[in-house]
């Protein structure tokens, strides 16, 4: 047994629709005990439908060579690979059209289309029929659906005023997925992912898992991005411009999530995007600490469990900043009033259902955004898992001092059955 694995002693057995129990002992206990409701998933994140039969990674272990809570943007970025986009030299290269739009037709956009749309696809297989698409083939088309929704972003949340804040967000691949696939070399757009996170990402459920599709797409964004930034960057200019004027048509207040997935450092990457879009409103769950942005993009720090990101969830709360975490609940549980961060009293801040939207810089800082686990599958295919035996997911946790289950590492959180389609 992987030796991470033998050091952890609490688990989470869960079902579809929540927290079944908690067992104390090892692994191989916990898994002993899951077979009385049901034979479990590999790991508690779906990543293959088998019954267990090898040892997993390491659980919850710091990344080696990881940089300090001061260096950690910086170091971030030297990870993507990614250069400093200037806007006013992106402007020269791919100049705006009329009346300084950014969606408007005109020789920058149609450049910077040119340099992108070989890497986006031009037919999906559906019902077992290549089906044309062409949507990426035109500027209109790529501009339109860069950025996409989910279940959960879909869920608006009501401003004071009566308007309803609606979100979308770019959906890249994380960590390295996009650097292997293309043969890119070595980067990482999630610096403080650990092996539990990359397993249990989102990106490998719901209708992501189910359509190949998916995938291929955040692979096409994602290198496209990598390759020709300043094309990528010319072209997300347009997609917000026209997200957020179709919103605003609406009455209804955009909001623009930047990584849906990955945990790229865009205050650094694309810092005139933010001054261009001075009166849009952007966010981003994050687990790279210290980062300093702009007024109008507002960070969630996520808690994974590690000792080291607890000790920088304590130095974001110092700042101010709201951090999220996984409370694996049963079955009609709610969220506890409060919750001590590292089970530290100094840091027992209010908790708050960030289930009911995604629209994170809505909420009160400093806060505990309470999440739900999601098993790795849509709910629509629980019964199917159930006949072929996969009904009781195992998943590592920790109990504070309070008694709350949470989830001993996370990834950042979007919603099961995310689609962007």
């Amino acid at each position: 047994m992987d030796p991470g694995y033998a050091a952890h002693t609490t688990w989470a057995l869960c079902a579809h629709d929540g927290l079944i129990e908690v067992v104390q002992g090892s692994m191989d206990q916990a898994y002993a005990q899951a077979a009385r409701y049901g034979a479990p998933v590999l790991d508690a994140y779906g990543e293959r439908e088998k019954s267990y039969d090898e040892p997993p990674m390491a659980m919850a272990a710091n990344p080696p060579h990881l940089p300090s809570f001061s260096s950690s943007p910086k170091v971030s970025l030297a990870r993507t690979g990614l250069p400093k986009v200037d806007l006013a030299r992106l402007l020269r290269k791919y100049p705006l059209g009329a009346g300084d739009s950014p969606t408007a037709i005109c020789d920058g956009l149609l450049k910077a289309h040119s340099e992108l749309v070989g890497h986006f696809p031009t037919k999906r297989l559906q019902l077992e029929k290549w089906i044309p698409i062409t949507i990426w083939q035109t500027p209109q088309g790529m501009q339109e659906a860069l950025l996409a929704t989910n279940i959960k972003m879909q869920r608006p949340a009501l401003l004071d005023d009566g308007r309803l804040a609606v979100a979308h967000g770019l959906a890249l691949l994380p960590h390295a997925m996009a650097y292997k696939m293309a043969g890119l070399g070595d980067g990482s757009l999630c610096l403080w992912s650990t092996p539990q996170c990359r397993s249990m990402c989102l990106v490998f459920s719901g209708q992501n898992k189910a359509d190949p599709y998916n995938q291929g797409l955040k692979l096409a964004k994602t290198k496209a991005l990598l390759v020709s930034p300043e094309a990528f960057c010319r072209i997300l200019l347009g997609a917000i411009h026209g997200y957020t004027c179709g919103v605003r048509c609406n009455a209804e207040e955009p909001h623009v999530r930047l990584n849906v997935y990955s945990d790229i450092p865009w205050e650094l990457v694309f810092p005139g995007m933010f001054e261009f879009f001075d009166d849009v409103m952007f966010y981003d769950y994050t687990k790279v600490p210290g980062r300093k942005t702009p007024d109008n993009y507002d960070l969630t720090f996520s808690v994974s469990g590690t000792p080291e990101n607890i000790a920088h969830a304590k130095k974001e709360v110092d700042r101010g900043q709201k951090i999220c975490v996984v409370f694996l609940l049963p079955p009609g549980g709610s969220f506890p009033a409060t919750f001590a961060v590292g089970g530290d009293e100094e840091y027992r801040l209010d908790v708050i259902d960030g289930n009911a939207n995604d629209v994170r810089p809505l909420d009160p800082a400093p806060s505990v955004v309470g999440l739900t686990w999601k098993p790795p599958f849509p709910r629509k295919h629980a019964a199917t898992l159930r006949t072929k035996g996969f009904d009781t997911f195992v998943v590592p946790c920790v109990v504070d001092q309070d008694g709350n289950v949470i989830a001993a590492e996370t990834p950042r959180y979007t919603a099961a059955g995310d689609s962007e389609e």
